[in-house]
């Protein structure tokens, strides 16, 4: 069993792929990254794995075509942990 798994491993390694990809940013907010992922994939399917090591940023699947959405989600946040709080990470 342990040799039969090492192989199903080692023959999807080939179709393995990691990319860094920095987003530059200006404080608060919401950024697509949808333009700069599309950039660094190049297999035509497969699974994406995003990670931030940052711990005051996050990453959120949203639609993009109504801006109301994005200030009901913006809204909610502020309201959810104010800037104000003393916990806050950003003066």
């Amino acid at each position: 069993m342990y040799h039969y798994l090492q192989s199903l491993v080692n023959h999807h390694r080939e179709s393995y792929q990691m990319h860094t990809v920095t987003i530059p940013t200006s404080g608060e907010g919401f950024y697509s990254i949808t333009d700069q992922l599309a950039e660094a994939i190049t297999a035509p399917s497969g699974i994406l794995h995003l990670f931030c090591p940052h711990t005051s940023c996050a990453l959120t699947i949203s639609e993009d075509y109504d801006p109301s959405a994005k200030a009901d989600l913006e809204a909610f946040l502020q309201h959810l942990a104010p800037a104000t709080s003393p916990s806050s990470a950003t003066p």
